[in-house]
């Protein structure tokens, strides 16, 4: 039987720390609007977990949307990174598909829902499809990469000058067609990925090691396992992209991150 028919579930997960309540409100406004032009063709529930934010402000704002039947809040008592906050959205939702997001990516309200399910209907084989991201000022961002090294990692993190032409290669930035159309990545950006649930499911989700950074690196090679993850240029958001990898606690964190890999 058709899936499209039956409305699919699609569960909308982002992960919160200490965000600021505009931040949250876009977030819920864009979700709101988002189910509700696609109230005929699939069922969608946004669930915001709370990393154990230390700003009061955050848990207080999230308090007032307890109880409104399509959001989902989950508190948690310690933070536990990034990937394990989704994976624990991820046990609480019974959903067709799980649609990773990160709070400083706008644009959900204008997806073509209808154009992506038909996509993953057609094509059983692919787990994850990954959006084109453009930066607020509506640059392309070149996040279709290749394979990741410890050292291509180590590199970008010393500047976009260090071993140019090594970075240009990893981020695929000369090649026009790996952002322009539909074909296989080695190497997602984790600031939105949209999963067929079973095959997060069966992958066993984000591996908790990776508190913060290459999980995404990671949980990509582990879908190309078993399916088909897909850089898929239909649909296309906005990423804040706030790299906070540039602080000395971020950069201890990418490079304990690069040991475990």
């Amino acid at each position: 039987m058709n899936e499209i028919l039956m409305k699919p579930k699609i569960t909308v997960s982002i992960v919160l720390y200490n965000n600021r309540p505009e931040q949250i409100d876009l977030i819920i406004k864009e979700f709101m609007d988002f189910s509700k032009k696609n109230k005929n063709i699939c069922e969608a529930e946004l669930t915001l977990t709370n990393n154990a934010s230390t700003s009061p402000n955050t848990k207080s704002f999230l308090e007032k949307f307890n109880g409104i039947c399509n959001i989902k809040i989950i508190d948690l008592d310690k933070n536990l990174g990034f990937g394990a906050g989704h994976n624990k959205a991820f046990e609480a939702s019974k959903s067709n598909y799980f649609f990773v997001v990160n709070p400083d990516i706008i644009g959900l309200n204008m997806i073509d829902v209808t154009t992506v399910i038909n996509y993953l209907q057609k094509h059983r084989d692919v787990g994850m499809l990954v959006p084109r991201l453009h930066d607020v000022q509506g640059n392309l961002q070149l996040t279709n990469k290749l394979q990741s090294t410890v050292f291509d990692q180590l590199i970008r993190l010393l500047g976009p000058h260090i071993f140019k032409k090594r970075q240009q290669k990893f981020t695929q930035a000369r090649q026009p067609l790996a952002y322009e159309t539909v074909n296989v990545t080695n190497n997602a950006q984790g600031a939105a990925l949209f999963f067929v649930s079973h095959v997060y499911e069966k992958i066993g989700g984000f591996d908790e090691k990776y508190f913060l950074y290459m999980e995404d690196a990671d949980i990509t090679m582990k879908v190309n396992q078993v399916s088909q993850s897909i850089y898929f240029p239909n649909i296309v958001l906005t990423h804040e992209w706030q790299q906070n990898n540039r602080s000395i606690k971020g950069i201890r964190i990418m490079v304990q991150s690069m040991f475990i890999w």
